[in-house]
């Protein structure tokens, strides 16, 4: 069926399949049309690029099955976030300045930061500094501006001057999306303004990132691979897309 049909009708069954499923799998869709896992993923980025489906790893999903509501993300990827958080903490020191971001993974960091060494958080998530709280040798800067309902945290001109007048150790990122060629990106404006400002400010930078986050793009770009210092993860360490980014210069942690 596959090699009979052309680009279009195929792409036009890809969005059908999506709409039933709310997931596709690009391995199980080269399948089913008896063609290239290759030819597949040109049909996702063709799509993708429409803004008709989001691209994850290993596949797509619709354009809002992922949820962008704060307390809806919280139930969203339990242990994945859990392992992440788990290798993250490994790189914190004693006496550093974190930036923390806002994100849901960022909020559970926060609450598995130790509470037996001085530390200095800067962050604009609110639920991430209400996890600081009773944690009396975490010194907590929470920087003021817009609040965005969706994510709790604050965004604006006020959060970016923040941060840029501000140097941390180290910077823990939250993002959409993850790639070998274009870097970091997300879907919204003002939170990518954000995340520039942390990362121009931060000696270094860790991205905790989800195994469906990778291989995909967002809309704005947050920096490029070469702005990151780690990407802490939970996708196979010998996946393609891990492979790629550790290929553009990344240090991976696989959770």
């Amino acid at each position: 069926m596959g090699n009979r049909m052309s680009v279009d009708e195929r792409k036009n069954e890809i969005l059908r399949i999506l709409e039933e499923n709310n997931a596709i799998r690009a391995g199980e869709m080269a399948a089913r049309f008896g063609v290239s896992e290759d030819t597949i993923r040109r049909d996702l980025r063709s799509l993708a690029d429409e803004g008709l489906i989001r691209r994850v790893y290993g596949g797509a999903v619709s354009p809002t099955h992922t949820s962008q509501v704060f307390a809806d993300r919280l139930n969203e990827s339990v242990g994945a976030k859990s392992a992440i958080v788990e290798a993250a903490v490994q790189l914190v020191q004693p006496r550093q300045t974190l930036f923390l971001d806002a994100g849901t993974t960022a909020a559970a960091l926060a609450a598995s930061l130790p509470n037996n060494i001085p530390l200095t958080v800067l962050t604009h998530s609110l639920p991430a500094a209400m996890a600081l709280v009773g944690k009396p040798m975490i010194e907590v800067v929470v920087l003021g501006g817009k609040l965005l309902q969706i994510s709790a945290a604050m965004v604006g001109t006020e959060v970016v001057s923040g941060y840029t007048q501000c140097r941390a150790d180290l910077c823990f990122l939250g993002v959409t999306s993850v790639s070998a060629e274009t870097g970091v990106s997300v879907f919204d404006f003002e939170n990518a303004e954000v995340k520039r400002a942390m990362i121009g400010a931060a000696q270094q930078v860790a991205v905790l990132a989800a195994a469906d986050k990778l291989g995909t793009n967002a809309p704005f770009l947050v920096g490029a691979p070469s702005a990151i210092d780690w990407l802490i993860t939970d996708a196979p360490s010998n996946s393609s897309q891990v492979e790629a980014i550790r290929g553009a210069g990344v240090e991976v942690i696989t959770a």
